[in-house]
């Protein structure tokens, strides 16, 4: 059993409440420029995740550094009466629209470029039954907002389509009735990390690009947002996580598994590629389960 290093950074998800936000217009879609006309009209393929990915992480139902077990608990400690309509950006496989669509009965839909995770996320749904309650749009969720407003709002570990949290926060408000829930998950250094290479092995450019946790939390406050609960993540889900990414790339080096080919990248894609998931030598902790009410 291979553990990864003691990191300086973890990961958490943040359940937060609105306090002071403005809930803003859904916004008009931005034009592209005119050398670069919408995929469809010139016949390139919509955007997708690049493969790489969906290699490491095919298996995955949960593309986080969390395991059922504390999915589960993040859904427990917000609790979300039947009926609650929620929408997930970057959802990847579904697994949280899937499992808390069977256990609290909510109703939601996921949005994700990667069409290998959405079918994966509709299967699941067809798994546990919860096909009527929940969909999967294939899209780029940096510029997704729902037709109606939405009890809850959610982006965990994918802030990078709002440009970070701010812009995020920004995003999920946009499609949040007042007094709406978000759910946002997040990295945080656990520690000040001792040199470049600590913050370049947590894919991170500079020590800036996260905050300790405190100062995470106050910045929350800042955007307005009340922190109420959160669920952070531990080692022994980092070494889930990542060591089931060895596994997969393992596999499909060795032809045990088909993943199906995904095209990459459409012409008017507006965002950079997320970063690499953590590897052994990260040095960041996450954390899922903020929520802002």
């Amino acid at each position: 059993m291979v553990t990864i290093p003691d990191l300086p950074a973890l990961y958490l998800t943040l359940i937060l409440g609105p306090t002071q936000a403005q809930f803003l217009q859904k916004p008009t879609p931005p034009a592209c420029a005119a050398n670069e006309l919408p995929a469809k009209t010139i016949g390139i393929p919509e955007v997708d995740l690049p493969r790489s990915f969906t290699i490491r992480e095919h298996s995955h139902r949960i593309h986080n550094p969390f395991t059922s077990e504390k999915l589960a608990a993040l859904g427990q400690a917000l609790n979300p009466p039947p009926g609650t309509r929620m929408l997930d950006l970057a959802c990847g496989s579904g697994e949280m629209l899937c499992t808390w669509a069977r256990d609290h009965h909510i109703t939601g839909t996921g949005v994700d470029i990667s069409t290998v995770f959405l079918a994966a996320a509709r299967a699941r749904a067809l798994e546990l039954d919860v096909a009527e309650q929940v969909t999967f749009t294939h899209g780029d969720a940096s510029n997704h907002v729902a037709d109606d407003p939405v009890d809850i709002g959610s982006c965990v570990g994918a802030t990078w389509i709002g440009g970070g949290v701010a812009g995020t926060v920004d995003l999920l408000r946009r499609s949040l009735r007042p007094g709406g829930t978000m759910l946002i998950g997040e990295p945080y250094w656990r520690r000040q990390p001792p040199n470049q290479a600590a913050i370049e092995g947590c894919h991170a450019t500079s020590e800036d690009d996260f905050r300790p946790l405190p100062d995470l939390l106050e910045h929350f406050g800042d955007l307005g947002c009340d922190v109420v609960e959160m669920v952070l993540a531990d080692q022994d889900s980092w070494d889930r996580y990542v060591a089931a990414q060895w596994l997969s790339g393992s596999a499909s080096a060795a032809g045990w598994t088909h993943i199906p080919k995904t095209s990459w990248p459409s012409r008017c894609a507006r965002n950079s590629l997320p970063p690499p998931h953590a590897t052994p030598d990260t040095n960041a902790n996450t954390s899922d389960g903020a929520s802002s009410r």
